[in-house]
């Protein structure tokens, strides 16, 4: 049932908005939080997702222009994802 059920949102997400349930949890933990940018750590957390899909799924979103990588000042190895 849980599997026909995200199916289905996926398929209406997918044909009203152009969102993928992947890009849509990620928006929403984007706009939980106050200034709207996570580090990718974070986000990975937050979603329960390995590293590498959350780099690949962030990477995709930033090419369709979705969200946006920024430098991390306080750690020059990572970003903030906006």
């Amino acid at each position: 049932m849980h599997a026909r059920l995200a199916a289905t949102l996926h398929r209406e997400l997918q044909a009203t908005s152009g969102l993928s349930l992947a890009d849509y949890d990620v928006l929403v933990h984007l706009t939980d939080v106050p200034d709207r940018r996570l580090r990718s750590f974070e986000l990975g957390e937050g979603l329960q997702w390995e590293k590498s899909r959350v780099s690949k799924q962030v990477a995709r979103m930033a090419a369709r222009g979705l969200v946006a990588k920024e430098d991390c000042p306080e750690d020059r190895r990572g970003a903030y994802v906006t």
